[in-house]
Order: structure tokens, then sequence, then C-alpha cells
């Protein structure tokens, strides 16, 4: 709509050039020369943008308000082996919404795979995986959460629970489930002989674990240390550092800590190397 009081209210010349004019809303209450206030419509109803119908508007306030039924948890983080529950609830009291069937899945190179389904007068479906590491914790149409146990690392991703109704169509919420993985730590001594040359007396290994470890190492000697890692097939990563230092016969069997952090564990875990130098 124009002429709704836009501007200031100084009728110009025609013809006159505008100069230092500033466009500004017209103040709260403010009506124009037929008497109608500045974003109100006769009616008194506020003002819809142009060509919205109404029917538009509220198909699109109810798909919001469906949307929101739909009551997941974004995140879940769950370790190898023990159980991840994703919770999904459809909390409708309305006699007027209908749920024929509700359905997980999940997003597998870029398209959604089933891996739970459930209609109603039919045994729950487990499309990817029939060992029964799949279930849902109560069978309903308006609760479709969903337990894994044990999990794999494969089992990451990002999962969709969909809830199949009537007359408004697929309603759907997301979750994200994180695997982390525990790690298996060791630490040996290498056997060297005394010598002038910085080398490896000492190995620590976190092994098997989500995220990587952190190693670090505590001694008395002097010495640095050194670490890689190597990415397994299942998604864990394997931390190895070393701790390097010039074999002095002073070193036989003193004792360094070699100190892994890793998300999984409660606290730092040391694990003390007696060395092992030889002399020739």
């Amino acid at each position: 709509m124009t002429g709704l009081g836009i501007g200031s209210r100084a009728q110009r010349r025609p013809g006159a050039a505008a100069r230092g004019r500033t466009d500004t809303a017209a103040p709260a209450g403010h009506r124009d020369a037929a008497g109608h206030r500045a974003g109100v419509e006769p009616s008194g109803a506020p003002l819809r943008p142009m060509g919205a119908p109404r029917s538009l508007i509220f198909w699109c306030l109810l798909s919001v308000v469906l949307s929101q039924r739909v009551k997941v948890r974004n995140e879940v983080t769950g370790y190898v082996g023990d159980e991840a529950m994703l919770q999904c609830l459809f909390p409708t009291t309305s006699s007027e919404i209908k749920v024929s069937q509700v359905t997980w899945m999940k997003e597998m190179g870029g398209k959604k795979q089933n891996v739970a389904v459930y209609l109603p007068d039919h045994k729950p479906n487990f499309p990817l995986d029939n060992s029964g590491r799949l279930r849902f914790l109560n069978v309903s149409l308006q609760d479709a959460t969903l337990i894994i146990q044990p999990l794999r690392m494969s089992d990451e991703g990002t999962y969709i629970c969909e809830f199949a109704t009537y007359p408004h169509g697929n309603e759907d919420g997301v979750t994200k489930l994180s695997i982390l993985a525990r790690p298996t730590n060791t630490a040996e001594s290498r056997k060297v002989v005394v010598g002038n040359t910085t080398i490896p007396v000492a190995v620590c290994t976190s092994a098997n674990g989500k995220p990587p470890a952190r190693i670090t190492w505590t001694s008395s000697l002097p010495g640095n240390f050194n670490a890689s890692e190597v990415t397994n097939e299942d998604g864990t990563v394997t931390v190895t550092s070393q701790f390097n230092m010039v074999p002095m016969a002073v070193a036989d069997q003193q004792q360094i800590t070699c100190v892994i952090n890793q998300r999984t564990l409660a606290k730092p875990e040391n694990v003390l190397v007696t060395l092992s130098v030889l002399c020739e």
C-alpha cells in the first residue's frame, strides 16, 4: 500500500527538487487522508503481505506448529559397545490428527535409508539390521524412541524420525548420533645399547580410540617425544608416541611415564615404563 503517511507532511510544489529529505516511518496511530491508521486495514485487522492468501498463511503456520510437535534430541553421544537412545515423540491430543506410520531413516551416501519402521497391526521392521541390535522402546504411534545396542562405529550419523500423519502429511525431527570409542593404552621400553645418538627408548600406544588420544611423557631424564596417528577402517584412531634420548648407562632401570589424555577417560591414564639400556 502507498500513501500511508511516509515522509514529510509538507506538500512539495510540482517539479520541486527534493533536498536533504529523509523518509521516516509514520508514528504509531498516524492516519492517512482517508482516516486509516498506518499498517492497519480499514477493518482494523493487521496488514497482510500483498498476494498472500489467508489460507496459505494458515497452512504455513500450521506446518511450523506440527514440526515443533516432533520431540527429538538434536545430538546424542554414545560409546562403542554401549547403548544409545534416540528419543522421538509426537505428543498430540487432537483427535483430527491421525498417525499411520513411524519411520526412522539414516542419511547414507546422500540418500535416506530406512532403519526402523512401525505400522499398526505389523511387527516392527528393521531393514538394515536384523541382528536384534535395534528396537523400539515402546511400540507406539506417538513414541518412536529407538534403542541401539551394542553400538558400533558404523552407527554414527544423522537420523530422521518421521511420523506419517493425516491430513497434514509427514512430520519429522533430526538427531545426530556421535560415537566415541575408549582406547586401549599400552607402553613398553625398547632394549637399547649405550651410545651417542638420540634414539627411541620407549613407545606408548593408544589404540582404537575416538577421538584420538593426546600422549605426553614425564621424565627426569633429558629427552623428547613425537607422535603419529593411523585412522583405522572403522573410523577409530591409533596414536603411537616414542620417547627419544641419548642412551646412557645411568638411564638403565630408570622409570618414565606415558600420560594419555582422551575424551572417554575420566582422568589422564599414566603408564610407567622402566628403561632398559645395556652396556656394550
